[in-house]
């Protein structure tokens, strides 16, 4: 909010870097009944200053009984919101 400042035509150069990264990810299913899901899933990303994980362990109940066989890969839950 200063206007001195703002005129003053200073900037940061910035810089940059190499680097690498990684993320690995699995998702197992498994149908208990006719009915019933369970499941698993987890994640890791890995790079210089982000390190996030994400598990989940879920039970799907389905209203109408499932005689097919589970998709592959399976379909796991998806969080609303991470981090």
């Amino acid at each position: 909010t200063d206007a001195d400042l703002q005129t003053s035509g200073l900037t940061y150069a910035g810089g940059s870097s190499n680097g690498m990264g990684y993320s690995l990810g699995t998702a197992l299913e498994y149908q208990s009944t006719p009915r019933v899901f369970l499941g698993a899933r987890f994640e890791i990303d890995r790079s210089e200053y982000y390190t996030p994980n994400f598990m989940a362990v879920y039970a799907r109940y389905m209203f109408d009984t499932h005689a097919s066989p589970i998709s592959f890969p399976p379909d796991p839950v998806e969080p609303y919101s991470r981090y």
